[in-house]
């Protein structure tokens, strides 16, 4: 019996669910696991179906949802999936309603400073950017690992307001965090050279002033969480919660399937369901 969803809805989103089809899933499988952040993407543009319940200014590509958007969309489907709209996350007793943070749906932009004699905002990271952070990383543009991944992102998400956005392309304020239209047709290179070159300016900061804007990255990234709530580990991006001894979490696209199929594509050798403790 296909599994039936209720729709997801949120200030920025209005979506709808469908079954991940078997043959998307081979798909899906083939694709190289280090691309983390891109599989999330094409995870999400197969399970996610047009809605024509959408209201205005809403945002219906996953690349332009945060980060945490996307995985509590795909959480969805995963309390849908397991029947019993708690799933476990990793075998050590953690259970996603520890990782909810859905008493605040949305983020806006955060402004923090002076820091090195700048005010800074720090706009919510979106899927576009985590995938060009994933490409800087495992190309080995920029270092990878924990430290590798929060300097990126500071260098991606804390922005000076004469700052030029995505060679001559500026940020369009629409519930604060979308970006114009013209940012579909911005190449991954281009996006990629761009957000290398501010990694290289965050590190030649002098060690006080990176501490200060590192401080203020913290503290901000804290205030505009939402969903879920964002970390990271060495692998990248992840899901912690606020409980104590609970692991940081990630959705990868074993977890959406049953144990059946999921033996069958030899994804596991023990029971599927649930979400993965990250590494």
């Amino acid at each position: 019996m296909p599994i039936q969803f209720t729709p997801f809805r949120t200030p920025r989103l209005t979506v709808e669910l469908r079954e991940l089809p078997i043959g998307d899933a081979i798909d899906l499988v083939a694709k190289s696991p280090i691309y983390h952040e891109a599989n999330t993407t094409a995870l999400l543009k197969v399970i996610c179906k047009p809605s024509d319940r959408q209201a205005a200014g809403q945002v219906d590509d996953p690349r332009l949802w945060t980060v945490q958007e996307r995985g509590a969309v795909i959480a969805h489907y995963l309390v849908h999936q397991s029947g019993t709209g708690d799933f476990p996350i990793g075998d050590g007793g953690a259970r996603f309603s520890q990782y909810m943070k859905f008493d605040v749906q949305t983020a806006e932009p955060v402004t923090v400073g002076p820091v090195a004699d700048d005010v800074w905002t720090l706009y919510p990271l979106l899927g576009f950017m985590a995938e060009s952070i994933e490409r800087l990383v495992v190309t080995g543009r920029i270092k990878g690992g924990r430290v590798g991944w929060i300097i990126a992102c500071l260098a991606a998400q804390m922005r000076r307001s004469d700052d030029i956005e995505f060679a001559g392309i500026n940020h369009t304020p629409d519930l604060g965090m979308t970006f114009c239209e013209r940012l579909e047709n911005l190449s991954d290179a281009v996006l990629d050279d761009w957000l290398f070159d501010r990694v290289q300016i965050m590190r030649q900061f002098p060690d006080s002033d990176f501490a200060d804007m590192l401080d203020s990255y913290l503290a901000a990234t804290a205030q505009a969480q939402h969903l879920l709530n964002m970390g990271f580990n060495e692998e990248g991006i992840v899901y912690i919660s606020e409980v104590a001894g609970t692991p940081p979490a990630r959705f990868p696209l074993p977890d959406l399937l049953s144990e059946r199929t999921a033996r069958f594509l030899a994804l596991f050798d023990e029971p599927a369901r649930g979400a993965d403790k990250a590494p």
